[in-house]
């Protein structure tokens, strides 16, 4: 899945004037009309050949390339050995989603902080609901 980001020139404390806002908007409008997500640049963008009054959009695509875990490596010596690490690299790589987040990560969202003060407190009174019980036997 690719990142699309918008940007355009920024004034003082990295905001945007009512013209540049409007160009975003029909920048970033124009993308969904694609089907396509398009944000706001978290920070400037920078790029060497634009003019100073232009919206740049940058597309970032991440891929996760499986290492080839069948050919021997050489990492100790002159003798090649298998690197046992490399299926978990291919495991790990074939259980992500989104591999930009291996790059970057995901801003959390705020917790609920008091529904997990609950569960805590549940568990230290002894209070904690049984599981339903469920046949495993065939009908």
């Amino acid at each position: 899945r690719a990142r699309i980001a918008v940007d355009g020139p920024r004034k003082a404390a990295g905001r945007y004037d009512v013209l540049t806002e409007a160009r975003i908007a029909a920048v970033s409008d124009a993308i969904a009309d694609q089907g396509l997500i398009a944000d706001i640049a978290p920070s400037p963008i920078e790029s060497m050949a634009r003019p100073q009054d232009a919206i740049v959009v940058t597309v970032s695509r991440a891929m996760v390339i499986e290492p080839d875990c069948d050919v021997p490596k050489t990492i100790y010596g002159p003798r090649p050995t298998h690197v046992w690490t490399c299926s978990n690299a291919t495991v790990l790589g074939r259980m992500v989603v989104d591999p930009m987040d291996l790059k970057r990560g995901r801003t959390l969202t705020p917790g609920d902080g008091q529904t997990l003060a609950k569960g805590v407190e549940r568990y230290r009174d002894d209070k904690i609901k049984p599981l339903n019980a469920e046949s495993t036997e065939g009908d």
